[in-house]
């Protein structure tokens, strides 16, 4: 087993290298992070979760009115 030591950023989601790596595509990994900054958390992590619920509430009634708009006149 060999190891390859880089530099990455985490940009929208993703974990993107700053150099080309030599990998083949598809080439599974395993991969430890060790953080060259500290890692910036809120110490209210109550108030993350409230924030995703209402995001989430809002998605799913923006989808229901979507589902609405497609069921059947008589309700089948």
């Amino acid at each position: 087993m060999s190891s390859l030591t880089f530099e990455a950023v985490y940009e929208n989601g993703l974990l993107r290298p700053m150099q080309t790596l030599p990998l083949k595509s598809d080439e599974h990994v395993t991969i430890t992070l060790h953080l060259t900054a500290e890692a910036d958390w809120p110490e209210d992590t109550d108030e993350i979760y409230r924030e995703i619920e209402a995001e989430d509430r809002e998605l799913a009634s923006k989808m229901w009115q979507g589902v609405q708009n497609t069921w059947p006149e008589n309700g089948q």
